[in-house]
Formats: C-alpha cells, structure tokens, sequence
C-alpha cells in the first residue's frame, strides 16, 4: 500500500488523485459509511471494488456489513512542544462539549440539566444544522461561529471532563473519546461499547444511562492516567503501519 487516501468521499476528488497513481491504494473513512446518501455510498463503493481500492474504518458495523478492513479511531494529536500552551488542570469542575447539532440538542438539553442539577458547569459550543428550523427559545443554545482547533484545545484543558454523543447509525468512538485520553480528561458519553476498550477505565469514562454510580461520584473520583502503549494504539502512525502490514 503506497497511496494512502484520508476521508476522502467525494468520488470526483478521488479519481482525480487515485487515477494518476499506478500503486496500491486505500481510503481511511473517518464517517460512517451509513452518514451517506445511498446514492453517494453506492458510487463510492463501486468506484473502491473497479479500482482495487481497500476501505478501511473506525466503525465495526461497517467492518462487519460491508466487509472493510478494521482499525480504531485515530488522533494525530499534538506533540508536547505544540501544546505547551495548554494546562492539565481544570479551573473547575466543567463539562466541554462542541460540535454540529446533528439531532443531538434533546440530549444536549438532558445533560445540561443533569449538570445544572450537581452544580456542575458546561461549556458548549454548538452549531445549528444548517437546513434545520428551530424554536425561539433554542437560538440562545447556539453559537454562530465555529471555532479553531487551538480554541478547541484550550477550552478542553481548561475542563473537567469532555461529552461525547455517538449519533445513533454509529458503532465506533469519536475523536472525542481520544482527545479526553491524549489529554488525561474524564469523558461522559452515550457508547456503551466503549467499555470494550482496552483504555477503559471507570474512573475515567462514565456511560450515561448505564451507571449504578452517580455522575457526581465519578466526575470527584481521581483521573487514572492510561499508560503510553496503549495510547499510541490510536494514533494515525500505528493506522499507517497496520495499513503497510
């Protein structure tokens, strides 16, 4: 495998870089593949299998339905000399969530109350759907503009703990979940499969809608940092060398 094609979906695109290449190529989906239109998908699938295309994914249902190669999310996270500007310590207990709206706001909702109920604060970042019309009193839950990865970054590092919603075709982790571990964060999320894991660790990820726990009795125990090998499992290097192999 010489040619590596990063989420890229957009079949017009890949044939314009895919058809100058005489190697062997793949294409790391960074979606699900049911995200698509069927139209979209059926193309793209058909494009894959003519050109001798291998799809590799995060998502085990799609490993499991369509045949695809497996490989856990990945993160090419910052190297320490690019984040020195980031603190491990929250200022205070605090959620971070940010992101699309994407049918997640009833849950959104849900959580900020669950939060607001444990005087626990949340910093959320979130974008309407753009062909989506909302109620009044709605418009106040968003943000008009989306914001820079290092903003991203520094609003994380500033926070307790990170939210992650799994939508609901989804059977992988977000780059949430990894960006909680990377950074040493507690991660709230909807995945109940995230327990699988090898990162899994109680103290660390609390299941909502799965725990006997409370949510205040987790997010007050101590973080448990994961160990460095398992980390770099879910790193593009260690994709690249599967992929290679």
């Amino acid at each position: 495998m010489n040619n590596l094609f990063f989420a890229m979906e957009d079949i017009l695109a890949l044939d314009n870089y895919a058809k100058t290449q005489n190697s062997a190529a793949a294409l790391w989906l960074w979606n699900p593949i049911s995200s698509m239109s069927s139209k979209r998908r059926f193309f793209l699938l058909w494009y894959c299998r003519l050109n001798s295309i291998k799809i590799w994914t995060f998502d085990k249902g799609d490993a499991s339905n369509f045949g695809f190669h497996y490989h856990p999310q990945v993160l090419r996270f910052l190297k320490q000399d690019e984040v020195s500007y980031l603190t491990t310590e929250s200022e205070s207990h605090r959620v971070f969530f940010s992101g699309v709206d994407k049918g997640r706001l009833a849950f959104l909702q849900h959580v900020k109350q669950q939060l607001m109920g444990i005087e626990v604060g949340f910093d959320c970042h979130l974008i309407k759907d753009k062909r989506k019309k909302y109620q009044q009193e709605e418009l106040a839950l968003f943000s008009e503009h989306y914001i820079s990865y290092e903003e991203y970054l520094r609003r994380a590092s500033r926070s307790t703990c990170l939210l992650e919603i799994s939508q609901g075709y989804q059977e992988g982790l977000t780059t949430r979940a990894l960006e909680s571990l990377f950074l040493n964060k507690k991660l709230l999320t909807n995945n109940k499969d995230i327990v699988h894991y090898d990162f899994y660790h109680e103290n660390n990820i609390y299941v909502l809608g799965h725990e006997k726990r409370t949510l205040l009795e987790f997010l007050y125990a101590p973080t448990t940092e994961i160990d460095n090998s398992i980390k770099q499992q879910y790193t593009i290097d260690h994709l690249l060398s599967a992929m290679i192999k």
